[in-house]
């Protein structure tokens, strides 16, 4: 008992003040939400719905807490749980497809549901299973792609504990490690058994193939086992992970636990049947204790307790509520139906003792004693039944990719050493049961028919399944281990018997879903709608294993999990921001009813006006324009830049409440900044107060010129004034990331978590169909950032650019999208701006009204950071002081951040405050009278931009319809015709940036890069980018040398920090780089002589036009070169170690303590891609690594 108590002590150690075991200690508050069980399904929503602080949500869960529950927490424990307090000790009735055998049907009576009780084995099925859920519910949210977003939202994939080398084992690309839930692959292998059945595997190969990740969306195959434990031992259950100590001490969740709901009720006052009231019993003769909900009642009781809940309600069947008693309140006959459940049986085959031995020695070294049971069983096999039995019977499962039949696969080697199991689950079952109530007393046992072998189909399979198992001894690896069956199955020889010992081998495999299935919207069978709402009820849903349509062939507890992350979405959509959406509805009406007829409104300043009033009408406290004004608190984090990284991390930290976080932005606020709202204006914003106004120095490679570098001096960084373009990127850029700092945590694989993270794709503002116009798989719709596809299109000038696509091919092949890691082709582009025809920076998405309004962000805008300084009382170089200067003649400020400060002043800003700070070449800083802090010679090198140039073509004479918005940017009379079609309702050309449509990346001839080398990450990158389109009288191209190989500097003109920066690009200071830009024009020469443009294009013009000779074009390169606005590469990051670079790979600025830089500057080079998703990726890494730290 002493080790008991030593787990009680180590893992249960926290008092969580919000969770109570009597409904009549829970305080006195207006409930928002009432979620009717605390299982898999109710622990997410509750954690997901209390991320917003507006809501108080109430969790009433029958069975005690999970806290001190041993067998809970030790994975090797788990059958010591059944018919225990913390199982409900549910039996079926006799089942006549069991010979009338009655069975167990445990189901977790316990915080955290069937999750803290189940097997933890984690599968998630078959991409095809999603897709029918979608098909039967008529909802393409519950496909496979559009549910990608919830499967890495709730899985932290982990080492496994024993750290053995996993590679082979599963696919990192399929898994997120960023989620809730720790999953991990077996963490004490069984080395003579494993070998073993992974050589079957090569062997047999066809059904019993090797896969090497099962949670692929394509099961079938042989694989590694994944359970929901952690690389610490333990069980990941939904209590452990959504209701972990942090979730528990928000102020808005209250958790009640040994408290049974008996019924839901009508609400006093409501009219219609609106039922958000729900009645507590806890015994037989308790007095009902009745709760209210404001917004919903959510029952998560799981697929037995939630229709049960519905039946003593008195909604079902209405003739079946007579029987009983009840009064019916809503006559539906699918509650209670189609509940669906995999049987599972055993094959047994004997085995070589000596095997065993080995095997069980290998156990027993350091686990021991009665705790073990079926130790050895690493692997599982998912496969189909023969197709001329489907062909001729039907195909139950969902798919082709789909399985009929699971074998968990391994040795038994405690309870009978010497014995190797296959235990097969039917997961496509044909069979359906039903669920019923036994009397009107919510206190008496349900009965559960579940319908085994109901049909002669699954019998048909079960066969099958044993003859799959023979085979599969039968296989070479096994001839000296395997001698045969055993058991009753040895001797069973006619189908009648191996029916009637299938029949009495037979139990549940404890996965019954149904009882409570997804319908279409006005579906006249079903229980809820696709958005889990009761049809026909207003205020209650259900959010469980009940509402799947059928079970998939899989363990249940993912799809769970994915029911339980969107119903969370699903409702936070429709509450979240409520108390906005009743103001500006207010607003609306007054401005129409009282002054929509004044003179003012129907001026053009009024438009402005509307965008200021609609944006930003809530007052944020936490924001402020003088940092004299901040509280005084104790900073844990002060991040230097409030652009696209720093917004990032700000809103990321915060969602820890316990991080109090400064965010100093030396711009002004994004509130009011129209021309950074809507697209169509976004070229009003350079040279103004939201510009830093930086010049270059004077390029040689320019001949001499100066070009502007526009940088975002604003809220949202230059992710707030950019052309919102949304480039990933090659697979190849990050895979050289991670190959150049030695972090793998840095590879296109490994930053997939990212990309769907901070990703929220959305249908453009026109509506058109986009079918073929991106690729769903690619995109995640559920992260902050809006993005979509052109909102206003130009169909005679994209019907002749995806001609010309189609009749070149090559560089320019269609490319459906350029954000799959391949960009190579043309395509359609993506950009940040969302369904409602607005900007999405990360200043709107990251810092929304929702996260301005937690009380542990603080926000000082026109606030400007002149350096970092050595923290009073420290040893060594620690440095979490930053010096706040708002004019030359200001008094500095400092201010101490007890654990990191984050410089996100850009690739210009964090480097220049490295300078200033006296950490970069100390032979530079001394000629500026500056004091050497750290010599570090790589700060301020390395800076790489894309430059960019145009070739255009002359139109020929009515060639080609603009359309009527053709002259916007020349007629005043158009920008405000287009100004009002946006105020009025987000549309018109103002939706988006310009009228092009369509970008190409392209790379160069192999013949140039064989000779002179390959300066692009890999062969799926480019060294050219095309943006694509027609003004009045020209067919234009942009081009951008996105792999450059020139390099440039940055530096400090003096030591003053207002000073202007020595800014030098470098551009074409490589050769190289204009052997790319004259390879540019002739690709865009080639582009423009398809037939596509045989009657459109006339000819080449502009300074090109009359240029042959390769100096003259050289010449007019240099003249009309200008810089992408895509810097990079500062403060690179490089290996832990190395003498170069300035931040280490997870961005601790080198050799110091204390700071860490989390921008565009650390990229070591340039991607191919426009530089705003790049950082996203960055900050949202950074984030993770910063919390991983100090949570």
């Amino acid at each position: 008992m002493i080790f008991q108590s030593i787990i009680v002590v180590a893992l249960a150690s926290v008092g969580l003040s919000a969770t109570y075991d009597n409904v009549a200690n829970i305080p006195d508050l207006d409930w928002d939400f009432i979620i009717v069980g605390g299982g898999t399904a109710g622990s997410v929503l509750a954690s997901r719905l209390t991320e917003n602080p507006q809501f108080n949500v109430l969790v009433l869960e029958a069975g005690p807490t999970n806290k001190n529950v041993t067998n809970s927490v030790v994975p090797g424990l788990e059958s010591h749980l059944a018919n225990s307090r913390y199982d409900w000790n549910y039996t079926t009735v006799p089942l006549a497809g069991l010979n009338n055998r009655s069975v167990p049907l445990q189901r977790g009576h316990i915080l955290g549901g069937s999750s803290s009780v189940n097997g933890m084995v984690y599968t998630r099925g078959s991409s095809s299973d999603y897709d029918r859920f979608a098909a039967v519910a008529g909802d393409e949210g519950w496909s496979w792609d559009n549910i990608q977003k919830y499967f890495r939202k709730h899985e932290r994939f982990q080492e496994p504990v024993d750290n053995h080398n996993i590679t082979g084992q599963y696919d990192p690309a399929v898994h997120s490690t960023n989620g809730r839930v720790p999953v991990t692959l077996p963490g004490f292998l069984h080395p003579a058994v494993d070998n073993v059945t992974i050589q079957a595997s090569l062997e047999l190969g066809g059904d019993f193939r090797y896969n090497a990740d099962m949670n692929s969306g394509t099961p079938l195959g042989l694989g590694w086992l994944q359970s929901t434990i952690g690389h610490d031992g333990t069980r990941s259950s939904a209590a452990t992970t959504y209701l972990d100590d942090k979730t528990r001490t928000r102020q808005n969740l209250h958790i009640v636990t040994d408290t049974r709901v008996t019924r839901v009720l009508k609400t006093n006052g409501t009219k219609g049947l609106d039922i958000r009231t729900v009645e507590i019993r806890n015994s037989e003769t308790a007095k009902p204790v009745l709760v209210t909900a404001s917004k919903e009642v959510i029952l998560s009781g799981g697929t037995i307790g939630s229709p049960l809940i519905l039946m003593h309600s008195g909604i079902a069947n209405a003739d079946k509520l007579i029987e009983f008693g009840i009064t019916p309140v809503l006559n539906n006959t699918s509650v209670g139906k189609n509940l669906t459940d995999h049987p599972l049986f055993g094959i047994i085959l004997t085995a070589d003792p000596d095997l065993q031995a080995k095997a069980l020695e290998l156990w027993n070294t350091n686990r021991t004693g009665p705790y073990v049971q079926l130790t050895a069983i690493d692997h599982l096999a998912w496969t189909r039944l023969p197709s001329n039995i489907t062909d001729t019977l039907g195909d139950p499962s969902s798919g082709s990719n789909s399985a009929h039949f699971e074998f968990i696969l391994g040795v038994k080697v405690v309870a009978a050493p010497g014995i190797w199991v296959m235990f097969a689950v039917l997961v496509s079952p044909t069979s359906r049961g039903l669920l019923s109530i036994s009397s009107n007393n919510p206190f008496d046992q349900p009965m559960i028919d579940l319908g085994f072998y109901t049909n002669d189909f699954d019998l048909i399979a079960a066969r099958e399944a044993i003859k799959s198992a023979i085979t599969f001894s039968n296989a070479p690896a096994f001839k000296n281990i395997i001698t045969g069956l055993i058991g009753p199955l040895a001797n069973a020889s006619t189908e009648a018997e191996i029916n009637d010992i299938i029949r009495n081998t037979t139990i549940s495999s404890l996965h019954p879903v149904g009882t409570a299935s997804m319908s279409p919207k006005d579906a006249d069978w079903g229980v809820v709608d696709p958005d889990l709402r009761v049809k026909h009820i207003t205020g209650l849903r259900i959010v469980d294993a009940s509402v799947m349509p059928f079970v998939p062939c899989a363990h249940t507890q993912v799809a769970t999990y994915v029911i339980a992350e969107r119903g969370a979405g699903l409702i936070r959509s429709a509450w979240d921001g409520t108390g906005i959406r009743a103001w500006y509805k207010m607003t609306s009406f007054v401005c129409s009813t009282f002054i929509g007829k004044a003179l003012v409104c129907k001026m053009i300043p009024k438009f402005k006006l509307v965008v200021v009033a609609t944006f930003f009408s809530v007052g944020l406290s936490a924001t402020y324009d003088n940092v004299a004004n901040i509280p005084d608190l104790d900073w844990d984090f002060i991040i230097v830049g409030g652009g696209t990284a720093g917004s990032v991390l700000a809103s990321r930290l915060t969602e820890n409440p316990q991080f109090n976080v400064l965010l100093l932005e030396a711009g002004p606020t994004n509130k009011n900044a129209t021309d950074s709202i809507i697209p169509g204006l976004q070229s009003h914003l350079a040279n103004t107060r939201y510009d830093w106004n930086y010049t270059t120095v004077a390029q040689t490679g320019l001949n001499n010129r100066s070009v502007p570098m526009q940088r975002g001096h604003i809220l949202g960084g230059s992710s707030s004034v950019n052309g919102m373009i949304y480039t990933r990127g090659s697979s190849s850029d990050y895979n050289r990331f991670a190959a150049i700092t030695g972090d793998e945590g840095w590879s296109w694989n490994n930053i997939q978590q990212y990309l769907r993270k901070h990703e929220k794709f959305e249908d453009p503002v026109d509506n058109h169909n986009i079918s073929g116009e991106y690729e769903p798989a690619v995109h995640s719709t559920t992260g902050r950032v809006p993005v979509t596809l052109p909102g206003f299109l130009h169909p005679a000038v994209d019907n002749a650019t995806i001609q010309a696509s189609q009749e070149l091919g090559g560089g320019f092949q269609y490319n459906v999208d350029m954000n799959s890691g391949t960009p190579l082709g043309l395509g359609w582009p993506q950009s940040t701006i969302g369904h409602d025809g607005t900007r999405s920076s990360a200043a709107t998405t990251y810092l929304d009204g929702e996260t301005r309004a937690r009380r542990n962000l603080h926000i000082v805008t026109d606030t400007r950071v002149t350096r970092v300084l050595k923290t009073n009382g420290t040893e060594g170089l620690d440095i979490r002081t930053v010096e706040v200067q708002n004019s030359e003649t200001a008094g500095p400020v400092h201010l101490t951040a007890s654990k990191e400060v984050i410089l996100s002043g850009g690739s210009i800003g964090s480097a220049l405050i490295l300078m200033h700070s006296g950490i970069a070449n100390a032979d530079k800083l001394i000629e500026f009278g500056i004091t050497p802090v750290l010599n570090n010679t790589s700060v301020g090198k390395n800076l790489t931009d894309h430059p960019i140039f145009s070739v255009m073509f002359e139109l020929a004479p009515d060639s080609i319809d603009l359309g009527p918005w053709a002259n916007l940017s020349a007629d005043p009379d158009l920008q405000t015709k287009a100004l009002e079609l946006w105020n009025t309702n987000r549309t018109g050309p103002y939706v988006q940036l310009t009228a092009f449509d369509h970008l190409a990346w392209t790379r160069l001839p192999s013949n140039i890069t064989d000779t002179l080398g390959d300066p692009s990450s890999g062969s799926n990158s480019a060294y050219l980018e095309f943006v694509v389109g027609a003004t009045p009288g020209a067919w234009v191209m942009f081009v951008l040398l996105v792999s450059p190989a020139s390099r440039g500097i940055l530096s400090i003109s003096s030591n003053n920090p207002f000073d202007q920066p020595m800014i030098d690009p470098g551009f074409y200071t490589h050769d190289f780089d204009l052997l790319a830009a004259r390879k540019a024009i002739k690709s865009a020469v080639t582009w423009a002589n398809v037939p596509a443009f045989k009657n459109i294009i006339a000819g080449l013009t502009g300074p090109l036009a009359n240029a042959s000779t390769e100096e003259e074009i050289n010449n007019i390169l240099k003249n009309i070169t200008d810089s992408g606005l895509h810097p990079v590469g500062t403060a690179s990051m490089s290996p832990q170690g190395a003498d170069w670079g300035v931040v280490d790979p997870d961005l601790k600025a080198k050799h110091i303590t204390g700071p860490r830089i989390v921008d565009a500057s650390v990229m070591p080079f340039v991607p191919c891609a426009h530089t705003q998703v790049a950082t996203y990726v960055i900050a949202e890494r950074g984030a993770d690594l910063i919390r991983s730290v100090w949570e």
